[in-house]
């Protein structure tokens, strides 16, 4: 579900709004919207559906406790923990997949200065040999058909290659190492954010079974103040809704008003025009820009007459809640 107009889905909505549970504060439709952008019909819609997904929840958690109010009060009181720490493991995952992110760019920068060092290993083999090949060179040259010279620079030769060949194996044993060290790391921090998933999911486990075990008394007590500080709560947002909507209906109400007696104004006008149009051409081009102006007011008075209900139906699903 999204809205293509402006990029809004469920989930946006669904995510912010479990967010506002989780920090104990009820989603509005006004609330959300400034976190998820959008219009206020789609917000509206997904809004509803995420508490009648919500509500459905509940009423499963309710059936498997009691069918009873304090067992309905219960199961809503072990959603909200429930979503609290859904949100709690949702941020130490994606820290942990920060993390395991960062882990694998670092293993990534050192195979790179490993790679480097190779190259720069052989490079630096390629240039001794070179340069014990000139040396040979030299030493032929000098030497001639000296066979003991010669026996010297083959030896010479022998000993560039076992000593570059030591070098390029001593880089690629450490490269090896590094690249092993990284992985076992790698997979330390994997095994660990699993490990403290299991733990979360396991305590909220234990959070459900504690509540459960709750006595009756004690939890009518605590549920019965929460009830009635959520009531309160609710009915103070409603109130200051419902005074937001009665002061935007007034507003667009009187916009209305006047649209329409500029547009009665402009009307006459535009009579008044068309009898001068016969006798002057320049009437003509004041006839066509008022026109346009009729046209852009009926647009601005049909964009009013929208909003209007679109709060219309916003302040009907508020008073339905």
């Amino acid at each position: 579900m999204t809205d293509t107009k402006n990029g809004v889905t469920f989930e946006d909505v669904e995510k912010v709004a479990s967010r506002m549970l989780a920090q104990g504060i009820k989603p509005s439709v006004r609330d959300v919207r400034k976190l998820t952008g959008g219009r206020n019909e789609t917000v509206a819609e997904y809004l509803n559906n995420f508490n009648a997904k919500r509500d459905l929840d509940v009423s499963k958690l309710a059936d498997e406790i009691g069918s009873s109010a304090i067992g309905k009060l219960i199961a809503s009181e072990v959603q909200s923990i429930v979503e609290r720490r859904t949100s709690s493991l949702s941020e130490i995952q994606v820290r942990q997949k920060d993390q395991i992110e960062e882990l694998i760019d670092l293993l990534k920068e050192n195979e790179r200065e490993c790679s480097d060092s190779v190259a720069l290993a052989v490079a630096q083999s390629a240039t001794a040999i070179n340069e014990a090949n000139s040396k040979i060179e030299k030493h032929i040259d000098k030497a001639n058909n000296a066979d003991q010279d010669n026996s010297l620079a083959q030896e010479l030769l022998l000993q560039i290659k076992i000593d570059t060949d030591t070098t390029i194996a001593s880089v690629e044993l450490k490269t090896q190492a590094q690249i092993k060290a990284s992985e076992t790391q790698a997979q330390s921090l994997v095994a660990a954010a699993n490990k403290q998933t299991d733990k979360a999911e396991s305590e909220t486990v234990s959070l459900r079974e504690q509540v459960k075990l709750l006595s009756i008394d004690q939890a009518r007590h605590e549920l019965e103040k929460e009830q009635l500080a959520q009531a309160q709560r609710k009915l103070d947002d409603l109130l200051t809704e419902l005074a937001e909507i009665k002061t935007s209906n007034v507003r667009f109400e009187s916009q209305t008003a006047s649209l329409e007696k500029d547009a009665l104004r402009l009307n006459n006008d535009l009579i008044e025009f068309k009898e001068q149009a016969t006798q002057l051409p320049k009437a003509q081009a004041q006839l066509v820009e008022t026109q346009k102006q009729i046209s852009v007011l009926q647009q601005e008075l049909s964009q009013s007459e929208r909003e209007r209900e679109s709060l219309s139906r916003a302040l009907a699903v508020s008073e339905n809640k």
